[in-house]
């Protein structure tokens, strides 16, 4: 949701700035990344560790999130499901909180009505699942120590929206800052908003509620790629259209780590991220058009800190396209690091999902770890009709479990823009399918389909 803003957004400054001017083998573009010690209390007296190293004290699971995150367990922060430790957190989206109708069906990205439901935490494990609270909002769950930060919008008013703080242990909802979530740093301590006001976009740093930086102004502006540990990664759009890719630390001091390249190639969108071994990897697309197609892409590499260390990783035109469907490659190819560290490329890496190809098209699969093609469940979804088919908003791949969110819809043209198909909402999915060796079947595929919401009608028939 936050992204397709973000994109509309960039579009309106982009030209104002234009005229102005004239005169996530781990894939996910954010990479992923319980307070108080009260134990040992007895008699009135307060046992305390002997020979401590401060920031190496036991953190009690108080039923907050500050053990996952010193203990380093929590990931895909900043998406829809989140996992920390063994539980997956996730809204059960209502459809009531999405436009009735949507360019090319992706009516998850339409979420900008601001609405209850509930939070639910689903154990990796034992496959349970139980509502933990309510919680109000917008599009990803972003995971700190105290909880989960969620966006509020107001569709009328960009420059209304804020972060609320969701606290699992009150169930209570406050308002923590200005401006709609970004990214949260590998600790949970910092957290980046965007702030839209006016004709600037502003990108922001809080720690503890407070505001320790503010990136952006006239002409420029920071985009979130993700967070290095604990230090930003942005690229600024320049008033000459150039890309430059940054390391922010979080006073807001600025280091140019290199240009990454300029508009006259396309305008250019970050697509995948990585942080690996004190280096960033970052693959930009270069798109043109209405048609939003794909003209190039590379993979760079910086040192976070470091002036001027960006080098090119991957030259995507030294890459052979695996694109086997007519015109342009509709979008860039993963990379990846293997088991000796060097960075290659595919169309899909080992348990990442997708959907079939031709006469599988309606079949949920994945890789293995030798890159082999597995299928999950046959037939899961009906995508052999435009006019009436089944479309993926979300899905994800997390301890052996796939999370997916899809939609039931019918093209209508009453939601048509221009040439790009417009759909109805006829259904609403969100489900849990677990594939780890105790719930696949002989054939290797999927025992159980756990739906949370709008059992399937047909397809996979699984619950």
């Amino acid at each position: 949701m936050r992204k397709t803003l973000l994109k509309i957004i960039i579009c309106v400054i982009s030209a104002v700035l234009l005229a102005g001017c004239k005169g996530k083998p781990e894939s996910d573009f954010n990479s992923v990344q319980e307070n108080d010690i009260n134990e040992g209390v007895e008699n009135g007296i307060k046992d305390e560790p002997e020979n401590v190293e401060p920031g190496t004290e036991p953190v009690v699971d108080d039923g907050s999130f500050a053990a996952a995150f010193k203990e380093g367990r929590v990931y895909n922060n900043g998406h829809y499901f989140v996992r920390i430790g063994d539980k997956v957190y996730f809204r059960n989206i209502s459809p009531d909180s999405m436009d009735k109708g949507a360019t090319f069906g992706e009516f998850l990205h339409t979420e900008f009505y601001t609405m209850p439901c509930p939070l639910i935490s689903y154990d990796v494990n034992t496959c349970k699942w139980e509502e933990i609270g309510t919680v109000a909002g917008n599009g990803e769950l972003y995971a700190c120590p105290k909880g989960f930060y969620i966006a509020e919008t107001v569709p009328e008013m960009f420059d209304a929206s804020c972060t609320n703080l969701y606290d699992p242990v009150t169930k209570e909802t406050s308002l923590y800052c200005k401006g709609l979530p970004l990214g949260v740093s590998e600790n949970g301590e910092i957290l980046a908003v965007e702030e839209y006001g006016g004709q600037n976009m502003n990108t922001v740093l809080y720690r503890d509620g407070k505001e320790t930086a503010r990136l952006g102004g006239e002409n420029i502006y920071h985009e979130y790629v993700g967070f290095a540990g604990e230090t930003l990664i942005t690229m600024l759009h320049t008033a000459n259209d150039e890309y430059i890719l940054c390391s922010v630390d979080e006073t807001g001091d600025v280091t140019e780590l290199g240009m990454i390249g300029n508009a006259d190639r396309g305008y250019g969108e970050p697509k995948q991220f990585r942080f690996l071994d004190g280096y960033v990897y970052l693959c930009l697309g270069y798109y043109e058009g209405t048609g939003h197609f794909l003209s190039r892409w590379d993979v760079v590499k910086a040192k976070p800190g470091v002036k001027g260390s960006l080098e090119i990783a991957i030259n995507g035109d030294d890459v052979p396209s695996e694109y086997e469907g007519e015109g342009p490659d509709p979008d860039v190819p993963i990379f990846f690091f293997d088991t000796g560290g060097a960075i290659d490329t595919s169309k899909h890496v080992p348990y990442e999902l997708y959907m079939g190809d031709g006469d599988k098209e309606n079949d949920l699969c994945y890789y293995d770890d030798i890159f082999e093609e597995r299928l999950l469940v046959k037939d899961f979804i009906d995508r052999s009709d435009y006019e009436k088919c089944s479309i993926i908003q979300d899905m994800e791949s997390i301890a052996e479990t796939a999370f997916v969110i899809y939609a039931d819809a019918e093209a209508d043209s009453e939601y048509d823009i221009g040439w790009r198909t417009g759909y109805r909402m006829t259904g609403w999915h969100i489900c849990a399918i677990p594939f780890d060796p105790d719930h696949l079947d002989d054939n290797g595929q999927a025992k159980d389909i756990i739906y949370f919401q709008g059992e399937s009608d047909g397809g996979a028939g699984k619950h």
